[in-house]
């Protein structure tokens, strides 16, 4: 089973990754691995606006691949 998930989520003032939402599903299997791939991330810089900490929201396609 393989295919291509888009992911959207946010990183927050904290660098945190929060609200993670499938925007381009494939299947529920597949979902739920890219939402738990994205949610595994380390904690990112967060974007930076006029030197201040600011929400930031990424959209990413996750390829899965299983065997």
């Amino acid at each position: 089973m393989e295919g291509t998930v888009e992911v959207r989520f946010t990183i927050n003032k904290n660098g945190d990754v929060t609200h993670v939402e499938v925007v381009k599903s494939i299947n529920n299997v597949l979902d739920k691995a890219a939402i738990k791939a994205v949610e595994k991330l380390p904690r990112e810089h967060p974007g930076m606006e006029m030197y201040k900490p600011v929400l930031t929201y990424y959209t990413v396609p996750v390829k899965i691949n299983f065997r």
